[in-house]
C-alpha cells in the first residue's frame, strides 16, 4: 500500500485496517482511512475527513477516531456515523447532535 496522506498512526484487527494523519494543507484537515481485509464488494475501503485526528481505534464493527475538537467519532465497517460524542473535560460525556440539525 503506498502512503499518499502521510499516515502517522494505525490500528489493527482481524477484520481490517484504519489509518489517520495529522491536519495537512491549507484546511488543516486529517483524513480517516479504512482498508477492510476481505469484503465481498470491490473498493470497500472508505475515508472520511475532519478536523485534527489524534487517536484512531478499532473494535469488532467499528472504527472510531478522537479528533483535536474532543470528539469521539465512531464508525461502521461501512463507514456510517453515529452520533459524534464530545468530551468537554467535565468528565462527562455528551451527544452531539447539531449535526442532525443541520440536516
Amino acid at each position: 500500500m503506498t502512503d499518499y496522506f502521510g499516515f502517522t498512526m494505525a490500528a489493527l484487527n482481524e477484520n481490517g485496517s484504519a489509518f489517520a494523519n495529522p491536519c495537512k494543507g491549507e484546511k488543516g484537515m486529517s483524513t480517516l482511512l479504512y482498508r477492510p481485509f476481505s469484503s465481498w464488494a470491490n473498493n470497500s475501503e472508505w475515508s472520511m475527513r475532519f478536523e485534527e485526528v489524534m487517536v484512531v481505534a478499532l473494535g469488532t464493527a467499528w472504527v472510531a477516531a478522537v479528533t483535536s475538537f474532543n470528539f469521539l467519532r465512531i464508525f461502521s465497517e461501512g463507514g456510517l456515523q453515529a452520533p459524534r460524542h464530545h468530551g468537554d473535560g467535565d468528565g462527562h460525556d455528551h451527544v452531539d447532535d447539531t449535526e442532525k440539525a443541520n440536516h
